[in-house]
């Protein structure tokens, strides 16, 4: 259907021509923040202290008056996007893009309860790329996934290296895969990515400990989808785990698998059975407990064994352990963790165990 070096599906993995994509997916960007955007972009050769503060709650969710998270000690950066409000930062030459997205990523805020975070590379770009009228565009977590799934991840991911030389060259070349311009051109593309990367792929209902699964297993399966960094699994010990223990089990039957190989469920079990056929049933394979996105109540608080991320409709992409996830985990849909470049933030609504992991 096209030449371009992304492969354009829908949700059900249909590939579809680069506009249509675009379509499909900016409609379903429901957010409402385009107007605020707009008029953001408009005046961006003369911000006010006032736009600096617009600038940190439209990229915070906290545009509605009243907001109780837009204060400081949350994790809204607060006190940084005040401080870019004192400062009036402008526009760096491109020799000082690098200084400038250095500067402001490391800048500490405090997020309650004694903790301090960096102001982090997805805030910094999106400063930046309001200082810039939208010559640079903003990367964050569901740009990332997004650009996965197309079939072409940023290099160096998380770094400022792989924005200036992966990620805006991605973007750049993705737009005129589109036969998008200008500031609705591009903002729309950033609607379809902001979308492609949120959406888990078909319909999903609440399974076992409210993790999100669907009803039955659909048959086909979807293409492999690499991901940045390695591309294979660290080699792991081959020994013969015990009877229970199901996590070293995991290692051996994927040792060696690529990173980004997606499976159905189904094909999870077969994997598992074949290489333990008469030491293990299916019943107690659950890769879904084994996942960095998704999270349930009977997991132990100490559970850190996880290389799949779910991706929808009995779907997992297998990433191996220790991979830098960005990204954010939920439990029964709703959003209770954090992880930036691998590390892991549990939120308060973190669940606690209720039984035996």
């Amino acid at each position: 259907m096209t030449t371009s070096r992304f492969t354009f599906r829908d949700p059900e993995w249909r590939e579809l021509d680069p506009t249509a994509w675009l379509s499909w997916w900016a409609d379903r960007y429901r957010i409402g923040d385009n107007p605020v955007y707009f008029d953001l972009i408009a005046r961006h050769e003369a911000f006010s202290a006032e736009d600096f503060e617009q600038i940190g709650k439209w990229k915070e969710g906290c545009l509605k008056p009243g907001n109780g998270r837009w204060k400081t000690g949350t994790p809204t950066a607060y006190d940084v996007w005040m401080g870019a409000k004192a400062e009036l930062p402008k526009c760096p030459e491109p020799s000082g893009v690098t200084a400038f997205l250095t500067n402001w990523s490391e800048r500490m805020f405090s997020a309650g309860k004694g903790h301090r975070k960096r102001f982090g590379l997805s805030r910094a770009t999106t400063l930046l790329h309001f200082v810039s009228g939208g010559q640079y565009p903003i990367l964050d977590s569901r740009v990332v996934t997004a650009l996965i799934r197309l079939g072409s991840p940023i290099a160096e991911n998380g770094t400022i290296s792989g924005y200036l030389n992966s990620f805006c060259r991605l973007f750049a070349e993705l737009s005129g895969d589109c036969g998008v311009s200008g500031v609705k051109g591009l903002r729309k593309l950033d609607n379809a990515l902001f979308s492609y990367g949120k959406t888990r792929r078909g319909p999903a209902i609440e399974a076992r400990d409210g993790q999100e699964m669907p009803a039955t297993i659909t048959s086909g399966k979807a293409p492999n989808v690499p991901l940045p960094l390695a591309t294979q699994a660290r080699p792991r010990r081959t020994s013969e785990p015990s009877e229970g223990n199901m996590d070293a089990k995991y290692r051996i039957a994927f040792e060696g698998v690529k990173v980004g190989t997606i499976y159905k469920l189904d094909e999870i079990w077969t994997k598992m059975k074949a290489r333990f056929p008469d030491r293990i049933t299916a019943g107690r394979i659950l890769p879904q407990d084994r996942c960095y996105n998704i999270t349930n109540a009977g997991l132990g608080p100490n559970r850190n064994f996880r290389i799949f991320e779910y991706i929808g409709r009995a779907t997992f992409c297998y990433l191996g352990e220790d991979y830098p996830y960005n990204g954010v985990v939920t439990w029964k849909g709703v959003q209770c963790g954090q992880w930036e470049n691998g590390v892991l933030t549990k939120l308060d609504n973190w669940p606690q165990l209720n039984r035996r992991a």
